[in-house]
């Protein structure tokens, strides 16, 4: 239920379901994790406007946006005041918390989600950069990384290459309705991925 978006009455159904089963161990997980997403929510509008967070918290309300409502604009600019609150935010360990700021990004540049009617060119100009800078870091640190764990770069980059929120950044049909610097930017950086997905691909083998 929480997916639907209805937590409220996703919140209901699990307390129901641990009246009934207190030991319903699904349940009670499912119920907690409900009420910290309506909690967030709660939050979302003050800190939107300029209320203080933590940079754990601005990642929290980021993937609520974008998971959850397909806020990808809030998304995208939860997810930058969360790197510039801890820079160390953007490379927590286990986590893709850069490479899906990137993702919120290029959805809200290409006019995706429930937000696109609100966004002018230059809004969009702004949110492709952002996007790019993003992943030119995550680009570097793949190639840095390439020696140490080939296999997981070519995971990685093959991923960049087939992510579909990242098509209106990489498709030439897409590409080609770009200013013509931006669009050499966009494509010199996709040949560099390739460049890598090749070197990594060969080192696997």
């Amino acid at each position: 239920m929480c997916d639907k978006n209805d937590l409220p009455a996703a919140i209901d159904a699990y307390n129901h379901a641990l009246a009934i089963d207190p030991k319903y161990a699904i349940a009670r997980s499912n119920l907690a994790s409900a009420e910290k997403l309506l909690a967030l929510e709660k939050r979302l509008p003050g800190v939107l406007q300029g209320e203080a967070a933590s940079a754990a918290d601005l990642l929290a309300l980021a993937d609520l946006c974008q998971r959850h409502h397909k806020r990808y604009r809030s998304a995208a600019e939860l997810y930058a005041k969360a790197f510039a609150a801890d820079p160390s935010a953007a490379v927590e360990l286990g986590k893709t918390h850069r490479f899906n700021a990137a993702r919120a990004a290029a959805l809200a540049a290409a006019g995706k989600g429930t937000e696109a009617d609100k966004l002018e060119e230059k809004d969009q100009t702004r949110l492709r950069q952002q996007a790019f800078d993003w992943l030119q870091v995550d680009l570097a640190v793949s190639t840095r990384l390439l020696e140490k764990n080939p296999v997981q770069v070519h995971i990685d980059v093959q991923h960049w290459q087939r992510d579909a929120a990242l098509a209106g950044l990489r498709d030439d049909t897409e590409l080609a309705k770009l200013p013509a610097e931006e669009r050499a930017a966009w494509k010199q950086f996709w040949g560099e991925v390739e460049s890598l997905a090749e070197e990594a691909r060969a080192r696997s083998e």
